[in-house]
């Protein structure tokens, strides 16, 4: 009869468990916390925030777009969000690297994007809070810097992000 108890006291707190466990709320997402344009001035959020939840150890993610025009006229653009894969704070600035990626092209007419698959070119990144973006593609023999707007995410629910990154 002990045994009976022991196994129906178990298979309570083991069906208990996994019925608390069902019920905890899903991750909230992620919240804009720092938002500059491609100049680096401000447009939302609270940079002293970003500069927290980086010494924290926070898991941060940049989001960046980067615009064209056509020759007809017509203009286009891509966005991008990545998870940052190493952060530094210098001079009070937030630098984030993101992992390398194989490089992609888009296509400027179409919802088309092939990637560069000749010699597996890598891209290398550095986004930061003054609006730069520093691009590499492995065997290049220099790196290339673009003024973009870039957005700051944090794990939470708040402030959301743009309607487009570009």
């Amino acid at each position: 009869m002990t045994s009976f108890r022991l196994l129906a006291g178990l298979s309570f707190l083991l069906a208990t468990g996994r019925a608390e466990a069902q019920q905890q709320p899903e991750p909230s997402g992620w919240r804009l916390v720092y938002a500059v344009d491609s100049l680096g001035s401000r447009t939302q959020g609270d940079k002293p925030a970003l500069l927290a939840a980086v010494r924290a150890g926070l898991p941060v993610r940049v989001g960046f777009g980067i615009a064209w025009k056509l020759r007809d006229g017509t203009s286009g653009g891509v966005e991008h969000v990545a998870d940052a894969a190493f952060l530094t704070i210098h001079h009070g600035e937030v630098f984030a690297q993101l992992r390398p990626i194989l490089g992609q092209t888009p296509a400027a007419r179409e919802p088309d994007i092939t990637l560069r698959t000749p010699g597996d070119q890598l891209w290398y990144a550095l986004l930061d809070t003054t609006g730069r973006l520093q691009g590499y593609f492995s065997g290049d023999s220099t790196s290339r810097t673009t003024r973009v707007a870039t957005f700051w995410y944090v794990p939470g629910q708040g402030a959301a992000g743009p309607s487009r990154l570009y």
